[in-house]
């Protein structure tokens, strides 16, 4: 037969390719034929964009340089006449059954990826519930697998139901919350009426309870805390009734300061620190009030002592005063457990504590007292842990004593000693992240990790391996910027993350590589800066994408695509600097881009 003359309808060659991807294994027979054939060169071609397990088989012998290289690297079972047909069936079935759950999800996940995308992107097609959860389970033992990767669409098909699903969940939440404001109120109006109704003040009670306590944490894993907005006001109102109706007491104050705690946490969320330090402060003023006037009072020391944490947390560019408050939190911590070393809570605050003092003590540079921190913080976690080894928040806080642990250990050099803190920590999140995929706060430790190990790499010069991390945290970013698009923060870090892969790219001459991580980090930043023009620190993070693309172009010789952008830059911080001086890091940015100006006029690269 004339294979040569046959030209496939287009009709034709759609159905092969469906059954490629419907397919969970690709096996391809070499032979000199099928080597050479432009059909069989398409249909592996098919087999490789969308990350199908291909075992190739020798019926006759071939040229490896002739193969095509998505099978010529992998190794082949041979099936020719010399060889053990017996043994060669058992080869291609163990290479067939090995991690099938594995790859029969790949399959059905890439077939429902190509439908939706094939149905324009439609949410119809979306994954919903438990099909949602288990994919992003699979997205995130991907790192762990030997089998086929996530391909691109998968994981966009992936992103793009979690981000359908966050669009759900906010407007049930956002009447879920709106139920709440009514039962407050209707609580305000419970207090006033103390003496008719006894009963109703305490089922109000119990409302305010699981406002304070439980709605917060329910919440904040998802980045939706400025929900609480509305319910904080109404909380507010409740305990100015209760003060009226019944005087000042140690629970109106303490009312005071949850307000305030939960009115700086949403300011903090959404990138305004200064208002958050200064609800903070409040808080610790009311707290003190209500230890004045119940100096018994557990609740009032520890609500002192969150508050003082929470302080020194905005105190970063204050290293005096920062530390001033964490030691005072400290202090109330070790109050506290003095009065109850059984208290598991108390115990991890007063880790906290430790971690916070610690961090300010690496800040110094005193990395052996820093060190000497972190690990009293980890003795705690790691006895809370054995406590309780399925607790999710214990496990959490001890993949952060790892980490923690591990910073120190990479900035005094000890690569393997930082590898082997840093390694415990990815394995914990990569539970945690099993479990609830939804966790953006997991999901972001677990970006984290890969930044840290590939940086870890990198220093010990295994380049190419540390590259693959920070794909991983990059992928990793990408996830928690979906799981609420509206969070500015996850959204800035995701595209920092793509900056990050790019300088490691651009410093090993992988310019064409890197430009394109440049462009994605470009489009994200200079978008963040059109959005709040009155933005600094976006401003100059927009003009520095700029600098940093033109710098691949121009070793690219790309000098068309180099001078727009530098252009681009220098406008961003003309029109900033209209109203303020130049930040220092804005004035390196003007500096670089004139510099590239300059080489782009005289065409000196």
């Amino acid at each position: 037969m004339d294979w040569e003359d046959i030209r496939p309808t287009e009709e034709w060659m759609q159905a092969i390719y469906g059954a490629i991807e419907g397919a969970d294994t690709f096996v391809f027979v070499l032979t000199p034929d099928s080597v050479a054939s432009i059909v069989c060169g398409r249909e592996i071609a098919h087999a490789a964009t969308n990350n199908k397990r291909m075992v190739p088989i020798v019926a006759r012998d071939v040229n490896a340089d002739t193969t095509p290289e998505p099978l010529a690297k992998l190794n082949w079972i041979f099936f020719r006449e010399s060889d053990d047909f017996e043994k060669a069936i058992e080869t291609l079935i163990s290479a067939l059954d090995t991690d099938l759950d594995w790859v029969h999800a790949h399959t059905r996940l890439l077939t429902r990826a190509i439908e939706w995308k094939n149905k324009g992107s439609n949410n119809s097609f979306v994954l919903r519930g438990q099909d949602l959860r288990a994919a992003e389970q699979w997205l995130a033992q991907a790192a762990t697998k030997k089998g086929p990767k996530p391909t691109a669409l998968q994981t966009e098909y992936i992103i793009a139901s979690r981000k359908a699903a966050t669009r759900r969940q906010r407007i049930t939440l956002g009447a879920v919350t709106f139920g709440f404001v009514v039962a407050i109120a209707l609580a305000i109006v419970a207090v006033n009426q103390r003496g008719k109704a006894i009963a109703g003040r305490n089922r109000a009670d119990n409302v305010i309870h699981f406002v304070q306590n439980d709605l917060p944490d329910k919440l904040r894993p998802i980045g939706r805390l400025d929900l609480m907005e509305d319910v904080a006001v109404k909380v507010n109102q409740y305990y100015g009734q209760m003060k009226q109706a019944e005087g000042e007491s140690v629970d109106t104050l303490l009312g005071n300061v949850w307000v305030l705690v939960n009115q700086g946490e949403i300011a903090e969320s959404k990138g305004r620190g200064d208002e958050a330090l200064a609800k903070y402060r409040s808080a610790i003023q009311f707290a003190q009030k209500a230890q004045g006037l119940d100096p018994r009072s557990d609740k009032a020391l520890y609500d002192l002592a969150t508050a003082q944490v929470l302080v020194a947390g905005q105190l970063s560019q204050k290293a005096g005063a920062r530390i001033d408050e964490i030691r005072k939190a400290r202090e109330t911590f070790e109050k506290l457990v003095a009065r109850d070393p059984s208290n598991a809570l108390w115990q991890s605050q007063l880790a906290v504590g430790y971690d916070l003092e610690a961090t300010d003590l690496l800040g110094e540079g005193k990395f052996d007292m820093a060190l000497s921190g972190y690990r009293r913080a980890y003795a705690i976690r790691e006895k809370l842990v054995a406590e309780a080894p399925n607790d999710s928040k214990r496990l959490s806080e001890l993949a952060t004593a790892h980490s923690n642990i591990g910073r120190v250990l990479f900035q005094q050099q000890q690569f393997d000693a930082a590898l082997a803190e840093y390694h415990p920590d990815q394995e914990i999140l990569l539970k945690l992240t099993q479990m609830d995929p939804r966790n953006a706060d997991w999901q972001r430790a677990l970006a984290w990790t890969h930044k840290n190990i590939g940086e870890t790499l990198q220093g010990q010069g295994q380049i190419a391996i540390a590259v693959d991390e920070f794909r991983k945290y990059s992928a990793n970013m990408d996830v928690v910027a979906a799981i609420d698009p509206a969070n500015t923060v996850w959204q800035r870090e995701a595209a920092q993350a793509h900056c990050f892969i790019a300088a490691t790219l651009f410093a090993r001459n992988k310019f064409e590589e890197a430009r394109g991580e440049y462009r994605k980090c470009h489009a994200a930043t200079t978008g963040f800066a059109r959005s709040d023009p009155n933005n600094a620190d976006l401003q100059v993070m927009a003009a520095s994408a700029c600098a940093q693309l033109a710098l691949v172009n121009v070793a690219l010789n790309e000098k068309g695509e180099a001078s727009e952008v530098v252009q681009q830059g220098l406008d961003i911080l003309a029109e900033l600097e209209k109203g303020r001086p130049l930040p220092s890091a804005g004035i390196e940015t003007l500096k670089l881009l004139k510099e590239l100006e300059r080489a782009l006029l005289t065409q000196q690269h």
